[in-house]
């Protein structure tokens, strides 16, 4: 493992950035020394706008960009989520929150949120909802998991795409869907290096909706991988 601090700020910068693509490819050990870089970069910078350093051909890093309004991509979010929690000693419910904000935007959905399964009970770990959204669940609200689909998705009986959940017979007597208004439901297990799974990364459209499939699976799957690697670090 390299000593970093013998890296000139450019040479950082660079392997930085670099490390950062490879791991939204899905590498889980370039995760671990993206993050490793990019808490040097914080160290040396501080709270700077990276990707305007990466553009730069001088080597300076550059003002930081106003934040935009508009939801970013899926690539850019992840990217954002791994800048955010690089340093260890940073709180990364934020960083999720606002990762979880941009999922949900752009699947257009009404609720996104990461649940621990644990002890019998599913636990609301971070959640985001639009601002429309009558559900009052809170981070930290817990629900007996026999109650839930987030159970029955992890244990395969029922699947991770569903279109529309209230004409399911199978789910007419499970509370979850009622009180959570369900009407299109996407979920995928958040699964931890060693096999065990953590718990669910899981999408609620209050609305039935037809057109949800595969690509919008993809992308839940690919943000449960990048918040299992968030979840590993933590746990160190």
């Amino acid at each position: 493992m390299p000593d970093l601090q013998t890296l000139s700020d450019q040479e950082l910068i660079n392997t930085s950035h670099h490390l950062r693509h490879v791991a939204l490819r899905g590498s889980g050990d370039a995760l671990s020394e993206a993050q490793r870089h990019e808490a040097e970069l914080r160290r040396r910078f501080g709270k700077v706008d990276r990707a305007a350093a990466w553009n730069g051909l001088d080597g300076h890093v550059k003002e930081r960009a106003k934040p935009s309004p508009e939801p970013l991509t899926l690539t850019a979010a992840t990217e954002k989520f791994i800048i955010a929690t690089a340093d260890t000693a940073t709180q990364s419910g934020e960083a999720l929150r606002d990762l979880l904000h941009n999922l949900r935007v752009l699947l257009k959905m009404d609720i996104a949120f990461v649940a621990e399964l644990v002890n019998g009970q599913k636990v609301y770990r971070e959640l985001d909802h639009a601002e429309a959204s009558k559900v009052s669940v809170q981070s930290g609200a817990t629900a007996p998991l026999e109650t839930t689909l987030c159970q029955r998705v992890v244990d395969g009986r029922a699947p991770q795409i569903m279109r529309d959940a209230r004409s399911d017979p199978s789910l007419a007597d499970l509370a979850a869907v009622h009180a959570m208004d369900i009407g299109a439901y996407l979920s995928t297990p958040v699964v931890l290096r060693d096999g065990s799974v953590y718990g669910t990364l899981c999408c609620i459209s209050h609305t039935s909706r037809s057109a949800l499939g595969s690509r919008q699976l993809d992308s839940l799957r690919y943000v449960a991988e990048i918040v299992a690697a968030e979840l590993e670090k933590r746990r160190g």
